[in-house]
């Protein structure tokens, strides 16, 4: 809804800004009314005249705004229902005065329903994306990380660190938005619709405290458990205009002055104050001993945990692995306590601010617990693969009950591998050094060559025997950052079609260790990660491994998965509200990920046997599927089947001819049709 319009200047519109929740403009108006006429729509109103600013009340769902032409248009979110369903008329007022208009938000509260209105405007229409707004004084928010550092350091004299602090955010100082947005009024601003007003990169919180730690020294850094992972969806296409952003330039303009006062004051105190009298010498005496606790501890243990492992290595080089497995567990029992005393050590150091080598003799007792972990379950694997060892020659020598037999036979194939690649399981489980290996979920109710369509995939990382890391994507992100043109293979250009070869079209090759070739290849080319392997797993794997678990329940969205639901819920939450970039599927995959481990883990009736039928099934109909940068571990693989490579083995004679017969099947429809279809091959032969 208009108004009348205000007087201008003809040669000079005025310009409009609308700022509901009040958040910077006010700010914005005073900039821009030095040379500009301003028309500010605001729902905090200053009593205060102002030069050249006109202000109006937003005091409805749609404002009253002066019926002017305006020469820009600065469009201020507040997240709120009025401001967002009102963007579509101000975009008509900007196509209509033939002006810029500048939608103005956070990164966080982005949502597909903005992005897509300001994609389908004309290209005056920009789209300002703004980081983790912070002040001099003014805290915007109790929601990110620098305002809450902001305000704890003001209140408490320190920050505290959620987690481990590798958490990320996207710290923007608001004097340097105002003058970017002042700008835009003055020269011609970047061409793309996009524009990012926060750091080109990340910055973990635990940099972010040690900046502010840094400039106030006085300021404390303390942990606390929790801390959910931050996202940042950053639509592709835009341009980062703050150039290389210095942070921690612009920390130093937060206004602790007050702060330094009152601990420098009390520091003064403390120094006049003189210790003459006997107990006050031993009150200091035991709070010297005290803080150095947690030191001596961290010592002695450490201690006890490297007797403990030197006597687990010579145990095992004697052979006597239940004497090494009491060693190993005792040792890493003890470095377990060390490590829990070394953490409260750095916590003290790093209120006097000497953590260095607290934080050295921290990462080197967790050097020894992961050691000491490793040797456990190295002892422990030692002690399966020579039980499996035995097995087998009991059954070879027929010493097993028929019904027992017939059920061991079902492991027949997963024992087989377990066997056959004994000599390079150490070195592909990170016993040596760290690897990681690319995960592609093929959906086989989608046929391709190589398995089935690649909906998903994860990055998976084993460290001493065990999954250091696994996070599980959409196949779409990864694609979105493919810069170079690879030319797919010619179906795929014919039928589906595309111009370019993505990974989730990788898998086109009926010899899998070429799909997965091309599969790390475009990984690395899409998102730079280099991996040590390629692991496929499809529908059938998870729905047999849910087979033997039963029923689990993912509390994140309250929905119970089984083997008959877990494919519905998967399209589901895949197909439901889809939009580039969307993160729902890997969201729900994750979650059903970490429901499964918590599955293994927290039931001790688990069938574990039933477990290893379902992987063992899984291996005899190639629903799991390995390829291995390793030559000497490929070629193990390879030769036990467990690769689905195309190796010919067969002797060549004269005057024979060995023939062969490859079905090589790709459903290019996007559909999921095989689902709903069985088929059957045949060719009949005679044999010469």
């Amino acid at each position: 809804m208009s108004i009348p319009p205000v007087q201008e200047d003809t040669e000079k519109p005025p310009i409009l800004v609308v700022d509901k929740a009040g958040l910077f403009g006010s700010k914005l108006a005073e900039l821009l009314a030095k040379k500009h006429l301003v028309v500010l729509v605001t729902g905090r109103l200053d009593s205060a005249e102002k030069e050249n600013i006109i202000t109006v009340p937003f005091v409805k769902r749609v404002p009253r705004i002066p019926d002017n032409k305006y020469s820009q248009i600065f469009i201020i979110d507040d997240q709120s229902r009025e401001t967002r369903n009102s963007l579509n008329g101000y975009i008509n007022k900007s196509q209509f005065d033939k002006v810029a208009l500048f939608f103005v938000t956070d990164i966080r509260k982005l949502d597909g329903r903005i992005l897509s209105e300001i994609n389908a405007s004309p290209q005056r229409v920009k789209l300002i994306l703004l980081g983790d707004l912070f002040g001099r004084d003014k805290i915007y928010d109790d929601v990110s990380v620098i305002s809450r550092f902001h305000e704890s350091a003001k209140k408490k004299g320190g920050v505290l660190v959620e987690g481990t602090g590798l958490n990320h955010s996207l710290p923007v100082f608001d004097e340097d938005v105002l003058d970017f947005l002042v700008k835009q009024t003055e020269e011609t601003g970047s061409s793309k619709k996009i524009l990012y007003l926060f750091p080109n990169r990340e910055i973990t919180d635990l940099s972010l405290a040690r900046m502010i730690k840094k400039i106030y020294p006085p300021i404390s850094i303390d942990f606390v458990k929790g801390g959910n992972p931050r996202k940042y969806f950053i639509p592709e296409g835009g341009d980062f205009v703050m150039g290389d952003y210095k942070v921690e330039d612009k920390i130093r303009k937060l206004n602790l002055d007050e702060l330094g006062g009152k601990i420098e004051k009390k520091k003064i105190i403390r120094q006049g104050v003189r210790l003459y009298s006997y107990k006050t010498f031993w009150i200091i005496f035991m709070i010297f001993f005290l803080l150095s606790l947690p030191l001596l501890t961290a010592l002695f243990y450490s201690f006890l945990g490297i007797y403990s492992l030197n006597s687990a290595k010579n145990s095992l080089e004697k052979g006597n692995l239940v004497s090494a497995h009491k060693d190993a567990k005792r040792g890493l029992t003890f470095f377990n306590v060390a490590e829990k005393s070394s953490r409260l050590m750095v916590s003290e150091a790093s209120i006097v601010g000497i953590n260095g080598q607290s934080r050295r003799l921290n990462n080197e007792v967790r050097l020894g617990k992961e050691v000491s972990s490793a040797a456990v379950y190295f002892i422990e694997a030692s002690e399966k693969l020579k039980a499996i060892y035995v097995f087998r020659k009991i059954e070879a020598d027929k010493n097993l009950n028929s019904e027992f037999s017939r059920e061991i036979k079902s492991l027949e194939p997963l024992l087989e591998m377990l066997v056959s690649t004994s000599e390079v399981l150490p070195d592909l489980l990170g016993f040596e050094d760290e690897k990681t290996y690319l995960l592609l979920f093929q959906n086989n109710m989608e046929l391709r060559p190589g398995g089935g369509f690649i909906g998903s995939y994860g990055i998976l990382k084993m460290k001493k025997g065990r999954v250091e890391d696994f996070k599980i994507n959409d196949v779409y992100s990864a694609d979105g950052q493919l810069k170079a043109h690879v030319e797919p293979p010619y179906p795929i250009r014919r039928y589906l079609p595309s111009a370019n070869w993505y990974m989730r079209d990788s898998n086109f090759d009926p010899d899998f260790p070429t799909s997965a070739r091309s599969a790390a290849y475009l990984l690395n080319l899409e998102t730079g990660v280099r991996v040590d392997g390629v692991i496929a797993v499809d529908v059938s794997f998870v729905k047999e491994v849910l087979k033997s678990i039963g029923t689990v329940e993912v509390s994140d969205y309250k929905q119970k998965v089984s083997a008959n639901n877990f494919y519905t819920l998967t399209q589901k939450h895949a197909e439901e509200n889809f939009f580039p970039g969307s993160t729902q599927k890997k969201d729900f995959l994750s979650s059903l990920y970490k429901s499964i481990q918590l599955s293994l883990s927290g039931k001790k009736n688990k069938s574990y046997f039933s477990l290893s039928q379902a992987v063992s099934k899984a291996l005899t109909g190639k629903h799991i599927l390995f390829a291995l940068n390793d030559s000497r571990a490929q070629e193990a693989f390879s030769i036990g089947g467990w690769s689905s490579a195309l190796i010919d083995n067969r002797v060549n004679e004269s005057g024979v001819y060995n023939d062969y017969v490859a079905i090589n099947e790709a459903n290019l429809g996007v559909n999921k049709a095989n689902f709903s279809v069985k088929s059957r091959s045949s060719k009949p032969g005679n044999n010469l």
